[in-house]
């Protein structure tokens, strides 16, 4: 059982106690006529203690207070709580008609003996007892009406007023507890932020005709974007992993040892141990170097490539931002293509689509701006990586030793494809006097307007560094058009004699540029200007689809350079250039197209 003198002190003190404080308390009043006594006793300890203290509490309002007094004032107010519910019990006893303690000090001091004065204790401690009974059994039948009914109604409003308030306070602490830890957290994070954000990830390395849509302020590289619109650019990491960019390019720099490439494409060598474990992303792939050479190629809402020039890569498909599948190591010369839905295909190395150093020569064909075709006629991908000195024979398309075929050649009226070079689609001798047509391309479009022709050719279709050969040990003209001569790769040039056409394949050219469109075919065109005779006359052809867009006949050397400029458009297929001999036949007909490129421009608008 509990302690009894609690029980009481808790009843005393706040008028009401559990429903089994109450029945332990009852019970132990009914034990012994002894404990009723003590009960009694304590309640009338407690009421005069109550009274002296509000009478000192009266007389520090009316005089001075002694040190003694304020002692007294101050345990007067902590109890002050108590003195309404004491009213209250007066009130209540009073309306049972019950005696106060009061009444029972002017009993005891007219009682004329001690067995008369503990009569009246006795008789006032079964009152007391009574009382105390009643409100237990009532506080036990109906506890949540006793509770909120009755002379103590306005306790328990009290008690709960006192209890929202402390609610309250603690809801404000926690609340600022909250506003300060949030705000510490809101600094630290963007402590943390600003330091990777300004954080040296990289540097900027050489460069080679390069372009960026905002150029880097600094050599010192922090995270973000960069979009490279033209040229090649090299960075190199501080982990130790050097990237060489061809443009278009959209690379993010995420940290020392993380790409994102959007679109482009990139070469990346480690040369540092520490930088195993390289990796970059792009939309549809991660891939993580081993300790390699690699190159990565990302086409804007299509496809990626991988290919492994030197040790290996771990590759891991992407689907919709998430990893699909189990990862895949690739060895050296091996490639990976990685569809929009996360599919693998592997295949064999192409080198060529890539620049392991930056170019060591100018070229006229820049990643992101033009593409060359003498280039492409040396083998090249259009930027600087084919051969020059090349030949192709228009009898059979073939590549053959610069100044070794036969000079002159009596042509066939078929159209011959180039297997050797996929963006050639074909060459062939044009004569428009033999009644059919001539075909120009692989699916069979027409040259309507063809002249009429010997229908032979004299010597290849040739990209000759610096003397065009007209015929084997007899007389070598440098490529000139008035004062300017085109023998390098800056200024470079197509060897055409009368009569021969060649045509390229742009849908395989397109198939190349990563985030690139051709836009239109420029160059310039002229009779070479170092040949002996004046009036050799040359007719220049340019057709798209078997539709001539350009021509320029009867053309003489005093003419000089006429510029050529034709538009294409998505669904144009093949280009055509061809040659064909002047109104006074052909001898020395040697045309010149000169600095013949494909302008380039984006697929899509610059990145914000």
């Amino acid at each position: 059982m509990e302690d009894p003198q609690r029980l009481i002190d808790c009843y005393l003190l706040t008028g009401r106690l559990r429903s089994d404080e109450a029945a332990a308390l009852r019970d132990w009043l009914k034990s012994d006529p002894n404990h009723v006594r003590h009960f009694v006793f304590e309640s009338y300890v407690n009421r005069g203690i109550h009274e002296i203290l509000m009478s000192e509490r009266i007389h520090a309002r009316e005089c001075k207070p002694s040190a003694m007094d304020s002692l007294f004032h101050a345990i007067a107010e902590k109890r002050q709580m108590m003195e309404p519910l004491s009213s209250e019990r007066e009130d209540l006893r009073a309306h049972r008609g019950e005696s106060d303690d009061s009444t029972l000090r002017v009993l005891l001091k007219h009682a004329e003996s001690p067995d008369e004065r503990i009569r009246i204790v006795e008789d006032y401690a079964q009152q007391q007892l009574e009382v105390f009974l009643s409100e237990q059994e009532q506080y036990r039948r109906w506890p949540h009406r006793c509770q909120w009914s009755g002379p103590y109604w306005w306790w328990h409003w009290r008690q709960a007023a006192a209890r929202v308030e402390t609610l309250f306070r603690t809801a404000c602490k926690m609340v600022v507890a909250t506003a300060f830890l949030l705000f510490f957290g809101l600094v630290l994070w963007a402590g943390v932020r600003y330091i990777l954000n300004h954080r040296v990830v990289a540097t900027l390395g050489e460069s080679q005709m390069a372009q960026w849509d905002v150029p880097p302020q600094k050599l010192e590289l922090r995270r973000g974007q960069l979009f490279l619109e033209e040229g090649w650019a090299q960075i190199k990491f501080v982990s130790g992993a050097e990237v060489i960019l061809q443009a278009p390019c959209a690379l993010d720099l995420r940290s020392s040892r993380r790409v994102f490439l959007e679109s482009g494409l990139l070469t990346a060598r480690i040369v540092s141990p520490k930088a195993q474990g390289f990796t970059v992303q792009t939309p549809n792939s991660q891939v993580v170097d081993l300790g390699t050479e690699f190159g990565v190629l990302a086409r804007q809402g299509k496809d990626s490539e991988v290919h492994v020039f030197d040790g290996q890569v771990r590759l891991e498909p992407v689907y919709q931002d998430k990893h699909k599948g189990r990862s895949r190591e690739l060895v050296e010369g091996r490639s990976a293509r990685i569809d929009q839905k996360g599919t693998l295909t592997e295949g064999a190395l192409q080198e060529d689509l890539f620049y392991r150093s930056l170019p060591s020569t100018e070229s006229i064909g820049i990643p992101g701006k033009r593409l060359d075709l003498a280039d492409i006629l040396g083998g090249g991908n259009g930027f600087g990586r084919g051969q020059m000195n090349c030949s192709i024979d228009p009898l059979t398309g073939r590549y053959s030793a610069y100044g070794r075929q036969k000079y002159y050649k009596k042509g066939t009226g078929r159209y011959v494809p180039v297997a050797e070079n996929a963006f050639i689609d074909g060459v062939f001798i044009p004569n428009g006097g033999q009644g059919a047509g001539v075909v120009i391309s692989s699916q069979g479009h027409i040259f309507q307007g063809c002249p009429k022709t010997n229908g032979a050719a004299n010597g290849e279709i040739q990209n000759t560094h610096r003397t065009i050969h007209v015929n084997l040990d007899e007389m070598n003209y440098r490529p000139r058009l008035g004062n300017r001569i085109f023998d390098t790769a800056g200024h470079p040039h197509i060897y055409m004699q009368a009569n021969v056409g060649m045509t390229f394949d742009l849908d395989a050219i397109r198939s190349r540029l990563t985030d690139n469109r051709i836009r239109r075919f420029v160059a310039e065109c002229g009779v070479c200007t170092e040949i002996p005779k004046d009036d050799e006359k040359v007719d220049f052809w340019v057709l798209v689809d078997g539709q001539v867009q350009f021509s320029c006949q009867d053309a003489t050397k005093a003419d000089g350079a006429t510029k050529i400029s034709v538009p294409l458009r998505e669904q144009d297929r093949f280009l055509t250039l061809a040659i064909t001999e002047g109104t006074d036949g052909s001898w020395l007909d040697l045309g010149l197209f000169v600095e013949l490129a494909l302008e380039l421009g984006p697929n899509r608008e610059k990145p914000e």
